[in-house]
């Protein structure tokens, strides 16, 4: 299983560029889901199963390290072995393409996995959306597969 630093969870939507450690040079099926799988658990930090607003902000404030309530492509990138996947995912949750993904963005991504409004995303929820979100990033800003 791969594991990824918790800032993923911005990949999250903000964060899945941030796989770290024993990472597996595979495009399959599997590794896209071992992927989600670190993800989702890096960013339900009290592992009750959802993750709820207030742990993807936590996640939101790590990433931006310098504090200036902004995450560019470089803090989004840092730390990960494979910086063009990261890149590509960046590029992709930054729709309005500003260079930078602000807090009202995080919000929106997190609404966006939300689809039962219920303030709370449950691991389907998630699971749907971040797999979409790594095969966008993958097919509209990478010319050679990802390395996961």
């Amino acid at each position: 299983m791969l594991k990824m630093d918790a800032r993923i969870g911005i990949v999250f939507l903000l964060g899945i560029g941030m796989i770290y450690g024993a990472a597996v040079v595979d495009e399959t099926h599997v590794a896209v889901i071992s992927a989600v799988d670190a993800s989702f658990e890096a960013l339900d930090h009290n592992h009750n199963g959802i993750m709820e607003l207030n742990e993807f902000e936590e996640s939101y404030y790590r990433l931006d390290t310098n504090h200036d309530h902004m995450i560019t492509e470089s803090e989004y990138t840092a730390g990960s072995p494979d910086h063009q996947f990261s890149a590509a995912v960046f590029k992709q949750l930054d729709y309005d393409k500003k260079g930078y993904l602000e807090r009202g963005d995080a919000y929106g991504q997190f609404s966006i996995m939300d689809t039962s409004g219920d303030n709370i995303v449950s691991r389907a929820e998630f699971d749907t959306y971040f797999v979409k979100l790594i095969l966008a990033a993958a097919e509209n800003h990478l010319t050679t597969a990802p390395t996961l």
